[in-house]
């Protein structure tokens, strides 16, 4: 990439791709909202890409930190989801909800 100003995203993808997808792995531990992240991290980087000034960081730096927080309001959104308990009643033969 010779222009830092010109966005080309498949280099981005094949040049920081495994690295945004480990990162992430690594702070969600799934790898399936991993995969989902690093799809949402290169939609964010094209939609921030007129923020990203090369003299201040370089582009991988800026990449993971689009990750990095992203992942971070995955695992926030997770935690405020309030968890359902549910168990199985072989009485009626169903899950019930909030057993006591």
């Amino acid at each position: 990439m010779n222009n830092p100003h010109v966005l080309d995203l498949q280099y981005l993808h094949a040049t920081y791709g495994s690295k945004v997808l480990t990162l992430a792995t690594l702070l969600v531990g799934d790898k399936q909202v991993a995969e989902e992240l690093m799809v949402n991290t290169f939609v964010e980087v094209h939609q921030k890409w007129h923020t990203f000034d090369p003299q201040q960081q370089d582009i991988q730096t800026f990449i993971l930190q689009v990750t990095h927080r992203l992942c971070l309001k995955y695992l926030s959104q997770q935690r405020e989801r309030p968890t359902l308990q549910v168990k199985w009643d072989a009485k009626q033969g169903r899950f019930v909800k909030n057993p006591s």
